[in-house]
């Protein structure tokens, strides 16, 4: 059985003659795991300090052990005495001595017997035989420190999970499509299946996600809070400056919570920042501080969201980023009758802690059944995310779930082609006006023998390699990719339901 607090309680005493002798018997303690709180990170003594994060989740961070700690710590569990002798025979007088006996206790390199700790996790840790590590403080099996900032979920049955997850949290958010739908249960669970992956301290890259729709009141920051509300979260806010953006990341980083949320970015933004692209990239964080010539090093262990309207990304931060459309396809989205939803006002529901610890019983369970499953793979390949995409793939197939990362090409592919889309919809509104066009007819006025400058335009831009009109297909997947983003000049591509309400047509309309 393993323990999860694993430090001797019994009385421990240091009875020493001189700061060497204090010297010798602390570091020895220390090696025997006789202190409660230090821990050994990198080869450096550490302690777990309380942290408080922005939405007053009180946190735990791992912090270099410091000589007042240490002195702190040895007056909270230890009896230190100083022994000396007398006329009348040895006689022990309470306290530590002073001068730098603590800084050299510190100074030590060799720490092989103290608890190594790999870091702090808010979220639970799964381990191979579907176990779920619940207990708070550290653990031999995961060498983590698990300090939850929601309440500790419980397990419950595989179909009750799946059907409360798909069929009453998530059904009436209106994704886009099937891959919008893939791409968002794996960022649910992302945060349970990265402690399953790392526990054993090996690093894993996992990309951020950009929330996305056309219209106010879609509910892109209700998807995100669900993701955020499950484990805990921190909201930050985004700047067109990167110096800004470099003071945020290691911010971010340092807070408690496993979710960072920049929510509602201004319409029309296009994401580009060299930090955060590194950041995504890279399990440990580094930098130089702004204004010194320090450099700061902070631990990337965060699921980050960004939500907005009409958000397009530049193509190196669309690389690192999972798409996520949502269309109502209605004219006032947030006008939507809650009568017919699963759960009516979601976003308030949410706000309950019972039901966050629901939600993440829920999730944990059914990550735990994967795993005693054998947590199959599917083998996608990602460039710096192939394991987080080859994990998630599998364990999506394994839910059921079809789609994941079906439109992450057709996404990296369209962003940052702000010129293009400007000229395609100038063109199309040109040609057509505010008609509304299935795929077939747009492209067989393509290839008809009628001639105007808009019609080389939108001929120029949908062109095959061999010269010709791309086929139904292409012209249809990137129009599916367009879908809602407004060009600068102005002008939306829509995409309106058909005489049979499907959403089959297709118009640009100013904004």
């Amino acid at each position: 059985m393993t323990d999860t607090i694993l430090f001797d309680t019994s009385q421990v005493v240091i009875a020493w003659t001189d700061p060497d002798d204090f010297i010798r018997q602390t570091t020895d303690l220390i090696q025997g795991n006789k202190i409660p709180g230090v821990y050994v990170h990198n080869g450096t003594l550490v302690e777990v300090a309380r942290v408080q994060g922005l939405t007053g989740d009180e946190g735990r961070r791992v912090v270099p052990l410091s000589a007042a700690s240490l002195r702190r710590l040895i007056a909270e569990h230890v009896v230190a005495e100083k022994r000396s002798m007398t006329r009348d025979g040895e006689k022990l007088s309470p306290g530590q001595p002073t001068g730098g006996a603590h800084e050299s206790v510190i100074s030590g390199n060799d720490w092989s017997g103290t608890h190594q700790l790999v870091g702090i996790n808010a979220v639970p840790v799964i381990m191979d035989d579907g176990s779920v590590k619940l207990e708070r403080g550290w653990s031999s099996d995961t060498r983590r420190y698990y300090h939850p900032t929601r309440g500790v979920p419980a397990l419950t049955s595989v179909e009750d999970a799946r059907g409360f997850l798909l069929d009453e949290v998530t059904r009436d958010l209106p994704f886009a499509s099937d891959a919008d739908r893939a791409n968002y249960l794996a960022l649910l669970f992302t945060p349970l299946v990265r402690e399953y992956l790392t526990r054993d301290g090996s690093a894993m890259h996992v990309p951020g996600a950009l929330i996305n729709a056309a219209e106010a009141g879609t509910g892109k920051s209700l998807a995100a809070d669900l993701i955020g509300a499950s484990y805990g979260s921190t909201k930050r806010p985004w700047s067109a400056s990167e110096e800004e953006i470099r003071k945020t990341v290691p911010a971010a980083l340092s807070d408690p919570n496993p979710v960072v949320i920049v929510d509602n970015l201004k319409r029309g933004t296009t994401l580009a920042s060299s930090a955060v692209e590194n950041m995504l990239t890279s399990n440990v964080y580094t930098d130089r501080v702004l204004g010194r010539t320090d450099s700061i090093a902070v631990e990337n262990r965060k699921l980050w969201l960004f939500t907005g309207n009409n958000v397009t990304a530049e193509t190196e931060m669309a690389a690192r980023l999972v798409p996520v459309r949502l269309d109502a396809k209605s004219a006032d989205p947030a006008g939507r009758p809650q009568s017919g939803f699963a759960i009516p006002n979601l976003d308030t529901w949410i706000t309950n802690p019972d039901n966050q610890t629901r939600l993440l019983s829920a999730l944990v369970t059914l990550v735990s059944a994967w795993v005693v499953d054998g947590h199959p793979r599917d083998g996608l390949n990602w460039r710096s995310f192939s394991t987080w995409a080859s994990a998630m793939g599998g364990f999506l197939d394994w839910l059921g779930v079809p789609g994941f990362l079906d439109n992450r090409k057709t996404f990296e592919e369209t962003s940052g082609e702000t010129e293009e889309l400007d000229d395609v919809l100038t063109a199309w509104d040109a040609c057509f006006g505010d008609q509304k066009l299935n795929v077939r007819r747009f492209r067989d006025v393509l290839t008809s023998d009628t001639h105007s400058d808009s019609l080389r335009t939108l001929r120029d831009n949908f062109r095959a390699r061999d010269g010709s009109v791309q086929s139904e297909t292409a012209v249809g997947r990137w129009l599916r990719a367009q879908v809602g983003r407004v060009s600068a000049s102005g002008l939306q591509l829509r995409n309106p339901n058909d005489a049979k309400g499907n959403p089959r047509l297709w118009c640009v309309s100013r904004v």
